[in-house]
């Protein structure tokens, strides 16, 4: 089976590059996920992987790069990804991404017309690459399959619509709408959440189920002395629950009691204004990988408290969750429906979504022996390294695309 494949992974070099300048968590978890599901396709002797990589950049002048050239580079041992090359200009991006996508997929088509097992497989439904896609795959009775790791039901958020600048908020209704169209008229789909089938899969298309990846690249499990402390990493934007913790943290007493922050967001000034205000909280920036799993295993708790009545978190699984459960340290969430059932025996969970809730929970989690938490730290740890590696979840992406939509 032949698989056009289009995503946000890309070569080490250029990831490590973009990360630092953006400080954005998430395109750190997009690239585990991408990579981790891209090694173990490629040993799959079935599928023959054509990759490439959606840059999205900053439109110049806010970026250095006047125009993306399209280059290959080395992506993993076996696979090479090829960049696709833009006018990277307010508006005519979108246009000149459009053109890019449709001549290297229609090339692509033409190629392997005599081919009947071939699938063009998308990691994200980032509209001028899903447009053309839409339309070459209709040209050429190709099935065109997305990942969806997340709705543009986030996209859509009010709250982020009303900080945009006043063009964008006035294109945002068409921009949403198109989005919307590409969402609803793919082949196939593979869910983060089995909430999405409801909201995205109105034409009832094949579809499976995979909340992402564990990617043990490299990690060292190697215990850490523990220190007293609760941990979050990721973005740090209100919707995610972060005001929630730093008002419970506010209500504990204990005086050794810390707060590890880490990540980026819109919430960075408030966190660390906050830290001048009592010591204990420590806004830690953007970090790497590695740096954030350490202080993860040195933590004596890891948290996430967003909203379980926000509509996104029913649409999506938290991508921080895997990393979280193998550091070994026990992690707090809101019970919200994007995690499955499964995953709750191996998780403490906040009972009220208050602050006082909050408060509550953390004081009755850092309370038990050091025995009990490591133990279930350590049966968390467990369920994700036999349960959620990329082998297991690859399969079901692999077996769906033979067997429902090839």
């Amino acid at each position: 089976m032949k698989v056009l494949y289009y995503g946000l992974a890309c070569d080490k070099k250029y990831f490590e590059k973009n990360s630092k300048k953006t400080n954005a968590p998430y395109i750190v978890a997009q690239q585990m996920f991408e990579v981790a599901m891209i090694e173990q396709l490629e040993k799959d002797i079935d599928i023959e992987l054509d990759c490439n990589y959606i840059l999205q950049d900053k439109s110049f002048p806010n970026s250095e790069n006047f125009y993306i050239k399209s280059s290959i580079k080395k992506l993993t041992e076996k696979t090479n990804v090829k960049y696709l090359s833009y006018l990277n200009l307010p508006g005519i991006k979108f246009i000149s991404l459009f053109v890019s996508t449709f001549i290297r997929s229609f090339k692509w088509c033409m190629k392997n017309r005599r081919n009947k097992e071939k699938v063009i497989l998308s990691s994200v439904n980032y509209l001028p690459v899903s447009y053309a896609n839409m339309i070459v795959s209709k040209i050429f009775g190709v099935k065109n399959t997305c990942i969806f790791t997340d709705t543009t039901s986030f996209i859509a958020l009010k709250e982020r619509i009303s900080k945009m600048s006043f063009v964008k908020r006035k294109i945002m209704p068409l921009y949403i709408r198109l989005v919307s169209q590409t969402e609803t008229n793919y082949d196939g789909y593979v869910f983060f959440s089995k909430y999405m089938d409801e909201a995205i899969n109105l034409k009832n298309k094949p579809y499976c189920v995979m909340e992402g990846i564990f990617n043990s690249n490299n990690i060292n499990y190697s215990e850490l002395k523990k220190e007293k402390a609760i941990m979050y990493a990721g973005s740090l934007f209100e919707q995610y629950g972060i005001k929630l913790f730093l008002d419970a943290f506010k209500l504990i007493e204990d005086p050794d009691l810390q707060l590890w922050i880490f990540g980026g967001g819109e919430m960075v000034e408030t966190i660390e204004d906050l830290s001048k205000e009592d010591s204990r909280i420590k806004y830690m920036g953007f970090k790497s990988r590695d740096e954030v799993f350490n202080y993860e295993k040195k933590a004596t708790l890891l948290i996430n408290t967003r909203f379980s009545s926000d509509l996104y978190t029913k649409m999506s699984f938290p991508s921080k969750t895997f990393e979280y459960m193998a550091s070994g340290t026990p992690y707090l969430t809101t019970k919200i429906e994007g995690i499955p059932s499964e995953y709750y025996k191996y998780l403490y969970t906040v009972e009220a979504e208050t602050s006082e809730g909050v408060k509550d929970s953390i004081e009755n989690i850092i309370n038990k022996s050091e025995s009990e938490l490591k133990a279930f730290g350590l049966n968390a740890r467990e369920f994700i390294i036999n349960k959620k590696n990329s082998e297991v979840q690859t399969k079901i992406v692999s077996d769906f695309l033979k067997e429902r939509v090839v």
